[in-house]
């Protein structure tokens, strides 16, 4: 698994968008994006507002799909090695507990990536972050970003659309990309942002964050106000989730909202699904990788 981000890729980032000023303090939002992104395994991500945590969601992306490949790859060899095991009709008559305490268990799941659903693994992982900036595309910082990404070798995970206004801009991401997995917004208007994208939100468990949410600033904690109006009879009926994550040592740029859309949420517990995982194992030692990453 990777293990992070390098200090190299820091340096280069800082040097060339700093988080260091008054309209940016994501100096500690970026590498908390970045470990979300990793935990959460978004395929189609949007960001409205460019800047410091754009290379994080980059890098974070990036991070996932090598994992992915390389979880395939040693999960595809170990159903190969327990093949006979794994197919013998005596596991289905398993009890959860007995399924999960079995020697074939532990050998197959219980190693790197550990208790995998392996449906997951079945499926294409295509991650890509589209970016939607309101600075013309020939504006100097643009073409400084476009030019970082390049050199962190994270265009292959980028879409970059300048010059778009947040009202309409969901409509510039390709329908086959939609439901969006993962929406993040450093730019301000976040009622109208919220009001453009949640919609297009994944119903079970997609993710909207908002940095700058708990301020000094008057006209932040009015729009944000009516964004949780919005948002209310949702939270109330435990369709969506809510956590704010506050700086306390910063008097403004000192916030991270998240939200997390449940209107399709099902639970799931293992013990409803040994037999399930078994064959969606099975499954991919048949697929080829090619058409999976």
């Amino acid at each position: 698994m990777k293990l992070g981000f390098s200090e190299e890729f820091v340096g280069k980032v800082i040097a060339e968008i700093t988080p260091f000023q008054h309209l940016s303090g994501t100096e500690h939002v970026a590498p908390l994006l970045y470990s979300l992104i990793r935990m959460l395994k978004p395929q189609t991500v949007v960001e409205f507002g460019s800047g410091y945590t754009t290379p994080y969601i980059l890098q974070a992306l990036k991070d996932n799909e090598a994992d992915f490949k390389l979880n395939q790859k040693l999960l595809k060899g170990r159903v190969k090695k327990h093949f006979a095991n794994l197919s013998n009709p005596a596991r289905a008559a398993m009890l959860p507990d007995d399924w999960l305490l079995d020697a074939t268990t532990q050998e197959v799941y219980g190693q790197e990536p550990v208790v995998p659903i392996p449906s997951f693994y079945t499926r294409s992982h295509q991650p890509r972050l589209f970016t939607f900036e309101v600075l013309p595309s020939d504006d100097a910082y643009v073409r400084k970003l476009s030019h970082l990404v390049t050199d962190l070798k994270l265009d292959n995970y980028f879409t970059l659309t300048a010059g778009c206004r947040v009202t309409d801009y969901v409509k510039l991401v390709p329908q086959e990309r939609l439901p969006i997995d993962f929406a993040w917004n450093d730019f301000g208007n976040k009622k109208r942002f919220y009001d453009e994208t949640y919609a297009h939100i994944r119903g079970d468990g997609g993710i909207m964050a908002f940095h700058n949410t708990t301020s000094s600033e008057k006209d932040h904690k009015e729009d944000l106000d009516r964004v949780f109006d919005a948002l209310r009879p949702q939270l109330q009926s435990r369709q969506a989730e809510l956590l704010t994550f506050l700086e306390p040592h910063k008097f403004t740029q000192r916030s991270l909202t998240v939200v997390r859309k449940l209107t399709e949420f099902k639970e799931e517990f293992f013990h409803d699904m040994t037999e399930e995982y078994d064959r969606s194992l099975l499954k991919l030692s048949r697929s080829r990788s090619d058409i999976l990453a």
